[in-house]
């Protein structure tokens, strides 16, 4: 029986390569939000998963990608 690995997962939450969003601020606490999660959503767009590393509020954006 031949086993098929399943592709890497998009989520970098917890790992060095989360990274912070200087530009997003989170509505609850005023912190900087930070990337945890990117999907592709094709036609050049991204969803891009924000977490508060300080009140855990995730938010999410859509971004156009260059």
């Amino acid at each position: 029986m031949s086993h098929t690995a399943a592709p890497a997962s998009p989520t970098v939450s917890g790992s060095p390569l989360a990274r912070r969003v200087d530009n997003q601020i989170c509505p609850q606490c005023c912190r900087p939000m930070w990337i945890v999660r990117v999907e592709r959503l094709g036609l050049g767009y991204d969803l891009r998963t924000l977490e508060c590393r300080e009140c855990k509020r995730e938010a999410a954006v859509v971004v156009k990608h260059a």
